[in-house]
């Protein structure tokens, strides 16, 4: 008996208003020709603030720093004896250090690749380097709980900062400190460090005690954090959350920003400093607005693809990401001006010749206007029903691998066609048992994105009973489950809410429509 297909169920096709915003992040578009691959995952990000726009991408024990315009590698830095971690640029583009796994602090010449000051003094590895506003000094942060301060003229270390009690994962310049308590007199010298210690601390480097000015308890480790340009704003990633906080007056929290599914490990701002970028092992870039903290647009990266470190370039025209996979994505904005130039000059590269020019529009699209002629005799050839992934898994009867298969095509009615299918075969069950948090989690997303949609909210009621049933169990052993129910059950309340309202507003309604006639 012939395999049938999946017969996905027709909607009307919604109408989709979307926002100038929106619109915008969909003109950065993957650059032609192979991403960029490594051999490990990369473990640092950064774009040079000169004119140049090249940016330095760190995996392994090499740096390599690409042009910005061409996507083309410029020169490697291998003079690492280990890991390699958070390279950054000074403010001209002159020079660039970089943490190691080694506990050391390369800086190197960024035209030519030199090695000019090695700065030794850590004990555990250096995951994060930063530039002092005048370029003379190097903060470093390190797993051996301090954060250190580098003369580059001496080479020597001009400052420990001790207080954090686990891993120091990151640092943001904060500006002046104006209006912070136990800051002293105002300048560029206010940092803001990130520990694994679920703190953010606050040091004034030139004052002589070299303690906090101020901690803010996070309830969770510190993965990356930014300080806005106002001067008195900080972010934190904690979790897959993002926290945002009023330094002064001893520090009050002003937003949680939670719109990811996963850990959030690297925060960032668009060329402009109007955006709050933040980016997750979700695979997924959430654009906020730096003012007002909205979410206002989302960037999927692909499937699979966990964000280890991200950026954009000073004019905005470039996003590179890199993840946990290895692969480095580079995005540049297209205009719809410049796709339709790009276009038509095609086009006319090959209008003057005989035959059209390899690779042009018009070599692709010859004979597209040629149709038979009366009395021809038209071929019927039978093509061969080529089957998706997830439907050869479904023919085997390999319910669980033709469910992870068809959530990764991230189609929402091929989910619900195939789910539908499982509860037909009574498959569900065994689609659904035996899983691990990781292997959950796409499920559990899915069910929590579109079970308040009609179109498909009756299915994933009884989808989730399942889920329920066969999780019992499990409930208690992973953050992370016990994180994605309690987001299915505030979805849920939130629904519910929402029905009785409308409910007592459609009561409304009759009353009203009955006494005007």
């Amino acid at each position: 008996m012939e395999f049938q297909r999946l017969n996905k169920q027709q909607f009307v096709r919604e109408t989709v208003n979307e926002s100038a915003e929106e619109r915008y992040w969909k003109q950065f578009r993957t650059n032609a020709g192979e991403p960029l691959r490594f051999s490990g995952p990369v473990t640092g990000l950064a774009f040079s603030p000169g004119s140049s726009f090249e940016y330095a991408l760190a995996s392994g024990t090499r740096v390599g720093i690409y042009d910005g315009r061409s996507g083309k590698l410029r020169r490697t830095l291998a003079r690492f004896k280990d890991m390699a971690y958070g390279p950054s640029y000074r403010y001209d583009g002159k020079l660039m250090a970089a943490g190691c796994e080694n506990g050391q602090v390369y800086v190197f010449e960024s035209a030519k690749g030199n090695l000019m000051r090695l700065l030794k003094g850590h004990t555990g590895p250096v995951r994060s380097t930063n530039w002092s506003p005048t370029g003379s000094f190097v903060l470093s942060c390190s797993h051996d709980k301090t954060v250190r301060q580098w003369d580059i003229t001496t080479e020597e270390e001009v400052g420990v900062f001790r207080g954090h009690t686990d891993q120091v994962r990151c640092a943001a310049l904060v500006g002046t400190g104006a209006g912070i308590k136990g800051v002293e007199s105002a300048g560029p010298e206010v940092w803001a460090t990130g520990s694994y210690d679920h703190t953010v601390k606050l040091w004034d480097v030139r004052a002589p005690s070299q303690t906090a000015a101020l901690s803010l308890d996070q309830g969770g480790p510190v993965e990356d954090v930014l300080a806005f340009r106002d001067g008195y704003r900080v972010a934190a990633a904690v979790h897959s959350k993002v926290f945002v906080w009023d330094v002064r007056a001893g520090g009050q929290k002003l937003r949680e920003l939670d719109d990811h599914q996963r850990t959030v490990t690297s925060l960032f701002q668009d060329g402009t400093n109007l955006r709050l970028l933040s980016g997750s092992l979700d695979g997924l870039i959430k654009v906020h607005d730096a003012d007002s903290l909205e979410c206002t647009a989302s960037v999927a990266i692909g499937s699979g693809q966990g964000i280890l470190c991200a950026g954009m370039s000073t004019d905005n025209s470039t996003l590179v990401v890199g993840c946990v996979s290895g692969q480095a994505v580079v995005r540049k904005r297209v205009s719809a001006k410049e796709e339709k130039t790009g276009t038509q000059a095609e086009i006319a590269a090959g209008a003057g010749l005989d035959m059209p020019r390899g690779g042009t529009r018009r070599f692709f699209m010859r004979g597209g206007n040629v149709g038979p002629a009366p009395g021809d005799f038209k071929a019927s050839v039978a093509r061969r029903t080529r089957l998706k992934k997830y439907e050869k898994h479904l023919q085997k009867y390999n319910y669980k691998q033709a469910l992870d298969e068809v959530l990764g095509t991230r189609q929402p009615a091929v989910v619900a066609a195939l789910l539908e299918e499982l509860i037909h075969r009574n498959g569900l069950e065994a689609a659904l048992a035996a899983r691990d948090d990781t292997s959950l989690e796409p499920i559990l997303s899915f069910v929590i994105k579109y079970i308040a949609n009609p179109r498909f909210s009756s299915l994933l009621v009884q989808v989730s009973d399942v889920l329920l049933r066969s999780c019992t169990a499990d409930l208690g052993q992973s953050v992370l489950v016990d994180e994605l129910f309690v987001k299915l059950q505030t979805q849920l309340h939130s629904e519910l809410r929402l029905q009785k309202d409308l409910q007592k507003l459609s009561g409304t309604v009759d009353l009203v429509l009955s006494t005007v006639e």
